[in-house]
Protein backbone atom coordinates (compact mmCIF):
# COMPACT_ATOMS: atom_id res chain seq x y z
CA UNK A 1 0.00 0.00 0.00
CA UNK A 2 1.06 3.93 -0.56
CA UNK A 3 0.46 6.32 2.31
CA UNK A 4 1.27 9.87 2.53
CA UNK A 5 4.34 11.55 4.89
CA UNK A 6 5.46 14.35 4.99
CA UNK A 7 8.92 15.15 4.41
CA UNK A 8 11.02 17.68 2.36
CA UNK A 9 8.67 20.39 2.64
CA UNK A 10 5.89 18.45 0.77
CA UNK A 11 3.53 15.01 1.43
CA UNK A 12 5.01 12.64 -0.67
CA UNK A 13 3.89 8.90 -1.23
CA UNK A 14 5.63 6.26 0.53
CA UNK A 15 5.23 2.22 0.16
CA UNK A 16 3.94 0.91 3.77
CA UNK A 17 2.97 -1.80 5.34
CA UNK A 18 0.75 0.18 7.90
CA UNK A 19 -0.74 3.21 8.21
CA UNK A 20 1.95 4.75 10.92
CA UNK A 21 4.34 7.84 9.75
CA UNK A 22 7.94 7.40 10.09
CA UNK A 23 9.97 8.51 12.93
CA UNK A 24 12.19 11.59 12.96
CA UNK A 25 15.63 10.55 11.47
CA UNK A 26 14.18 7.72 9.13
CA UNK A 27 14.54 7.98 5.44
CA UNK A 28 12.59 6.33 2.65
CA UNK A 29 12.05 6.91 -1.28
CA UNK A 30 8.60 8.14 -2.25
CA UNK A 31 6.56 7.13 -4.88
CA UNK A 32 7.86 10.20 -7.27
CA UNK A 33 11.59 9.42 -6.50
CA UNK A 34 13.21 11.61 -4.20
CA UNK A 35 14.90 9.96 -1.10
CA UNK A 36 13.86 12.29 1.55
CA UNK A 37 14.60 12.35 5.46
CA UNK A 38 12.23 12.71 7.83
CA UNK A 39 12.50 16.08 10.49
CA UNK A 40 11.64 16.68 13.77
CA UNK A 41 9.09 19.10 12.05
CA UNK A 42 7.72 16.36 9.74
CA UNK A 43 6.70 14.06 13.04
CA UNK A 44 3.07 14.70 14.16
CA UNK A 45 1.73 13.45 17.70
CA UNK A 46 -0.55 14.41 20.81
CA UNK A 47 2.12 16.89 21.85
CA UNK A 48 3.48 18.00 18.44
CA UNK A 49 0.02 19.52 16.33
CA UNK A 50 0.66 18.95 12.85
CA UNK A 51 -0.08 20.73 9.78
CA UNK A 52 0.21 19.52 6.00
CA UNK A 53 2.44 20.36 3.85
CA UNK A 54 1.45 21.00 0.23
CA UNK A 55 0.95 17.33 -1.92
CA UNK A 56 4.19 16.57 -4.12
CA UNK A 57 2.36 16.83 -7.47
CA UNK A 58 4.22 13.94 -9.15
CA UNK A 59 3.82 11.87 -6.27
CA UNK A 60 -0.13 12.86 -6.41
CA UNK A 61 -0.42 12.21 -10.67
CA UNK A 62 1.59 8.71 -10.28
CA UNK A 63 -1.08 7.75 -7.12
CA UNK A 64 -3.74 9.14 -9.51
CA UNK A 65 -2.38 6.44 -12.79
CA UNK A 66 -1.82 3.84 -10.03
CA UNK A 67 -5.51 3.82 -9.09
CA UNK A 68 -7.22 4.64 -12.01
CA UNK A 69 -8.43 8.02 -10.68
CA UNK A 70 -8.89 11.02 -12.74
CA UNK A 71 -6.26 12.93 -13.33
CA UNK A 72 -6.47 16.76 -11.90
CA UNK A 73 -7.88 19.41 -14.19
CA UNK A 74 -5.50 22.60 -15.17
CA UNK A 75 -5.74 25.36 -12.48
CA UNK A 76 -7.35 28.51 -12.59
CA UNK A 77 -3.77 30.02 -13.64
CA UNK A 78 -3.83 29.69 -17.58
CA UNK A 79 -0.72 28.22 -19.56
CA UNK A 80 1.19 28.37 -16.37
CA UNK A 81 -0.67 25.57 -14.67
CA UNK A 82 -0.98 23.47 -17.60
CA UNK A 83 2.42 23.89 -18.98
CA UNK A 84 3.40 22.39 -14.93
CA UNK A 85 1.41 19.36 -15.67
CA UNK A 86 2.86 18.41 -18.76
CA UNK A 87 6.12 18.85 -17.20
CA UNK A 88 5.12 16.47 -14.45
CA UNK A 89 3.71 13.78 -16.81
CA UNK A 90 6.45 13.90 -18.46
CA UNK A 91 9.02 13.81 -15.45
CA UNK A 92 6.36 10.46 -14.92
CA UNK A 93 6.77 8.66 -17.90
CA UNK A 94 10.72 9.27 -17.34
CA UNK A 95 10.87 7.14 -13.99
Amino acid sequence: MWIWQQAGGHRHAREATSHSELPEGQTFVSLCGETLTVLNRDVHGPNQPGWLDPTCVTCDLQIRVNLGLPLPRCGTDGAGSANRETQTRRKMEAH
